[in-house]
């Protein structure tokens, strides 16, 4: 008797999508930011943290409700 592994679904790609996000850095490379563009960026990077934090839990609640195919 030959035991297979259970195929894993997919992660849902609304949650694929939401990890690929990324922050782009304001300005011109080599420059220093403008105060501006420093708060931009830090209210930027808060939002994609919260962001990615929802992403996270949904992943976590995705994984704790697979359950093997019986």
């Amino acid at each position: 008797m030959v035991k297979t592994r259970p195929a894993i679904p997919e992660v849902p790609a609304d949650i694929q999508v939401c990890f690929e996000q990324k922050v782009r850095v304001p300005g011109k490379k080599g420059e220093p930011l403008t105060q501006q563009q420093t708060h931009r960026l830090i209210t930027d990077l808060w939002a994609s943290d919260a962001n990615k934090t929802r992403c996270g839990r949904r992943l976590l609640a995705f994984l704790t409700n697979l359950r093997p195919a019986q």
